[in-house]
């Protein structure tokens, strides 16, 4: 494996990722490394039969790939591997077919992220302040100018190279979401809608 980032561009491949289990499997593998699937489904909460065939899913698509390793006593056990260290979708929706697609897993990842934002209420590790700080939310319109706007996504470019840099002392699993949009004004709502009335009145 000599790549180092995989660009899905496939239609077959982007619609895997609309569930979120097969999401949530993509990036287990990212943050864990290689893993097998009773590893998996412990890190996930579940019975390894409830991923198996999701797994099987990923690496029939080429998104992952198996490879025997020592087991418990000697025997082989097989784990799982991305295809690459990173997996990324971003420049997907230069293809026009790929766009509704784009627009469903990015519905699935908000979802899942206010879900996570809730549920880490129940538990003792969250930290709202300080250097420590795993749990928040952002959320901002801005207007910047093309040399801001150009440095704001080289601190996302940086931000998630660091992610993707492998820690030695790893400590818990942290889970980051973030999508940006260019956002509508009402001028542009109010031009639309007389189109649309124009169009009803012909």
């Amino acid at each position: 494996m000599t790549q180092k980032t995989h660009w899905i561009s496939t239609l077959e491949q982007l619609k895997a990722l609309q569930s979120p289990l097969r999401h949530d499997l993509l990036d287990r593998l990212t943050a864990l490394g290689p893993s097998s699937v009773s590893a998996l489904a412990a890190a996930l909460g579940c019975r390894p039969t409830a991923i198996y065939r999701h797994i099987r899913f990923l690496e029939r698509l080429g998104l992952v790939f198996p490879s025997k390793k020592s087991g418990a006593r000697g025997r082989p056990a097989t784990v799982y591997s991305l295809i690459a260290p990173r997996i990324r979708a971003a420049r997907a929706p230069r293809d026009p077919r790929n766009r509704a697609t784009m627009a469903r897993i990015a519905k699935t990842m908000a979802t899942l992220a206010a879900r996570e934002y809730g549920a880490a209420f129940r538990h003792d590790d969250w930290r709202i302040e300080g250097p420590g700080r795993n749990h928040w939310f952002f959320r901002l319109f801005t207007a910047p100018a093309p040399r801001k706007l150009a440095r704001i996504n080289a601190l996302l470019n940086e931000l998630a190279r660091l992610i993707w840099t492998p820690d030695p002392s790893p400590g818990p699993l942290l889970r980051l979401t973030w999508i940006m949009s260019p956002a509508p004004s009402a001028t542009r709502k109010r031009l639309d809608k007389k189109k649309r009335r124009s169009r009803t009145a012909r």
